[in-house]
């Protein structure tokens, strides 16, 4: 796992409100825990769910479906649909942020997260690991994928409401570089890295090294700008 990957764990910081907090109370703690167990394990999703389980007595596991109790006593429920095709779906529970909780979805190719609100139940893939604001009113999401596709390639910037999340920014760069790695200088600037393959006479010189620099995200009123410091 990376240092960044860390980093961000850590920014999950505590779970607030409606009783579905975990029992030792910090997410980024225990999934830096969960991995470090699950980092041999060949369904490393479901191992950290088994460890994420323990600490959440709001959601639990039935066979193929994995049941997330909400604060007015509700449930959602996500279905299994392990198939050799395009349709093949699985879910991992991984915790909570903000009253949130957080689901690992396991596609056919390629995966995804969903944030599921605490209080409503309203589902929203949010593409990344939440990097939670200072003021725990806001978090960020990187996913960087210039290479297979399957994966989203995106930045969002998401503000947490009592009864929905709300998408403030976003930015889908496409192919030729992506983001990674967010982190908040305070509670209206961003900072992410911009990864872009390395090439020498127009070929790519190894897919799995970066070429980096920080972008700066800044909120003024209602909106977000975006500063390329090289420009």
């Amino acid at each position: 796992m990376t240092v960044a990957l860390l980093a961000a764990m850590t920014s999950f910081g505590a779970v607030a409100g409606d009783g579905i907090e975990a029992t030792s109370g910090n997410l980024g703690e225990e999934l830096k825990i969960a991995y470090e167990l699950c980092k041999n394990d060949r369904f490393a999703g479901r191992c950290v769910e088994a460890y994420q389980l323990k600490r959440y007595p709001k959601v639990r596991r039935n066979g193929n479906r994995l049941m997330i109790g909400l604060a007015d006593g509700q449930h959602v429920v996500l279905t299994d649909n392990v198939a050799d095709s395009g349709d093949s779906v699985a879910y991992s529970f991984y915790g909570a942020f903000l009253g949130n909780f957080l689901v690992l979805v396991h596609l056919y190719e390629g995966s995804e997260y969903l944030a599921i609100h605490g209080r409503s139940g309203k589902k929203y893939f949010v593409h990344g690991w939440p990097v939670v604001s200072p003021d725990q009113r806001r978090f960020v999401t990187t996913s960087l994928d210039i290479t297979s596709g399957y994966n989203a390639n995106a930045v969002q910037v998401w503000r947490v409401d009592p009864d929905q999340l709300v998408l403030e920014w976003s930015l889908e760069p496409g192919a030729n570089w992506g983001p990674s790695d967010a982190w908040w200088l305070g509670n209206d600037v961003v900072q992410f890295m911009r990864n872009e393959h390395e090439e020498v006479n127009g070929e790519v010189r190894d897919i799995n090294r970066y070429v980096q620099h920080p972008l700066t995200l800044k909120r003024a009123g209602q909106s977000w700008k975006l500063t390329d410091h090289r420009q």
